[in-house]
């Protein structure tokens, strides 16, 4: 069986269309959240992930859009938008509005023989779960309290996962040899550990038991082209370019 994990794509269709190429094949796909906001194209995410019935769980901005769209109405013309929250909302329709409300906040999936406790943001608070979990060397435990608060099967016996996204840093890190942290980092921008934001698109395939990392490259300037000609606020301006570059 294959199956990929994808997480915080953001309205980047290229990032999309570039997986589907790269992989050409698979039996699932499952996407830790954030399909919509900060890029230019997020009804043709939603449709394409809808299209590949793409299993997803809700992230923030996946709560935020129709949170959005419930106290104010989309802007006539998009090209207009003095944020990037505004100009996705104008891109969507209610359908789509629809789809982001169905999403679960977790889900829990046995693949190959392991457990999945899947879910977009554990606590605000402690965002690089992992990284926070092995500097302060109580991994097991933080393993442990989580597994208990989030999975619906606590006493599951064999080989667990934790996966979640957010972040944007790809990560496996392992407990031991039946437990392990997952984060498949995200399709459109990535944040290296302790580095800087680089292109392109990370995420993980899980096949036959097998867990390991990919990485797909792709063009992305026509949405560029886009967000420089809205006329943002400085404050989203700065924002937009974690994810399309300065220049």
């Amino acid at each position: 069986m294959k199956t990929l994990l994808i997480s915080d794509m953001h309205s980047c269709i290229k990032a999309l269309e570039a997986l589907e190429q790269a992989e050409k094949t698979w039996d699932q796909i499952i996407c830790l959240g954030d399909m919509v906001d900060f890029g230019m194209n997020p009804h043709e995410v939603i449709e394409w992930c809808k299209k590949h019935k793409v299993i997803a769980v809700a992230g923030n901005h996946d709560r935020e859009l129709p949170a959005r769209a419930a106290k104010k109405a989309p802007l006539e013309d998009p090209m207009t938008a003095t944020t990037l929250g505004d100009y996705n909302l104008s891109k969507v329709t209610a359908e789509d509005i629809e789809y982001l409300n169905s999403l679960p906040d977790k889900l829990m999936l046995e693949i190959d023989g392991g457990l999945y406790c899947f879910f977009h943001v554990y606590d605000e608070r402690n965002m690089h779960i992992a990284k926070k979990a092995f500097i302060e060397h109580n991994a097991s435990e933080l393993f442990d309290r989580m597994w208990s608060e989030l999975a619906d099967d606590a006493k599951y016996d064999g080989k667990r996962y934790i996966v979640n996204g957010h972040t944007h840093q790809l990560t496996y890190a392992a407990v031991d040899g039946k437990r392990a942290f997952i984060n498949p980092g995200s399709l459109f921008y990535r944040v290296l550990k302790d580095g800087p934001v680089t292109t392109g698109g990370d995420y993980f395939i899980i096949q036959d038991g097998v867990i390991s990392a990919r990485h797909v490259d792709y063009d992305n300037s026509e949405a560029k082209a886009v967000f420089d000609a809205l006329p943002l606020n400085e404050g989203n301006r700065n924002i937009g370019t974690w994810f399309f570059g300065k220049e």
